[in-house]
């Protein structure tokens, strides 16, 4: 089996995982990497993802927004290294940067979902880059 079918393997046994009687296994658990996108599509809502090791926002990739006051933005917090407990937001807070992939595979209609959000995004890189500043790694041979 292929890395790509491993893949697509684990994210459909995470999705139909449905057992009442025990806890999943570390092999059913959900991963954001997966998942964020996938919630963000289905449920047509901004996704954010908090983690100290990275955070994200995954948007919708194949829909027109809906008028603003009905945007809808979930946010998450990893805690624990194994669990997602759902987070509130201050209105105006600085927005995680939208996942790479989204700008490569979006529909025409989606860039309009992140127009609304620039400042919050400037805002969550400015502090960022203010905490670890970046610095110029040389690799040595």
């Amino acid at each position: 089996m292929s890395s790509s079918e491993e893949r697509a393997y684990h994210i459909q046994n995470s999705l139909n995982f449905f057992a009442t009687d025990r806890g999943a296994s570390v092999e059913d658990w959900m991963t954001m990497s997966d998942m964020g996108l996938l919630i963000a599509l289905r449920y047509n809502v901004i996704l954010h993802v908090l983690s100290q090791l990275q955070s994200l926002t995954y948007l919708p990739l194949r829909s027109t927004p809906p008028p603003l006051y009905q945007h809808v933005a979930i946010a998450i917090g990893h805690v624990n290294n194994n669990n997602y407990v759902r987070v509130a937001l201050t209105e105006g807070y600085p927005m995680p940067p939208i996942m790479y992939q989204w700008k490569h595979f979006r529909y025409d209609c989606a860039p309009i979902w992140a127009t609304p959000y620039m400042e919050q995004l400037d805002a969550f890189m400015q502090y960022t880059c203010s905490r670890f500043p970046l610095e110029i790694i040389v690799l040595e041979d």
